[in-house]
């Protein structure tokens, strides 16, 4: 089955600290047609999790100004010194044909970095 987006409007926003899982055994589902800033089909939250399992993810737009046209298709928020980033799992299926100033496919956020302790060794 093909999903299209309202006008203006994206598919999914994945709030923090929610799972979203998609499944499409057919592999034949679309998400298509969102024109939105930040993602254009699927907008993931800080510690949100966007899992797709086949399906795809074609013809989205993000909004083309380089502040605002960012993931075409999935737009990852970047993580902070107190809160983890935002993550993406796929498990089969396809992005294609999406645009976006930034990510015309997957936009990932920059993010603060932190500092990775090194390991104690004996």
């Amino acid at each position: 089955k093909t999903v299209t987006a309202p006008e203006g409007k994206r598919h999914i926003t994945v709030a923090a600290n929610a799972v979203v899982t998609i499944t499409d055994c057919g592999d034949t589902g679309r998400l298509t047609g969102g024109d939105s800033t930040f993602g254009a089909a699927v907008n993931v939250a800080r510690m949100g999790i966007f899992r797709m399992y086949g399906g795809s993810i074609t013809g989205n737009h993000a909004k083309p100004t380089a502040a605002t046209g960012l993931g075409g298709a999935v737009y990852l928020q970047a993580g902070n010194a107190a809160e983890a980033g935002a993550a993406f799992q796929m498990y089969g299926g396809s992005i294609t044909e999406n645009t976006g100033y930034r990510g015309g496919g997957i936009c990932v956020a920059p993010g603060e970095e932190k500092p990775v302790k090194p390991a104690r060794t004996q």
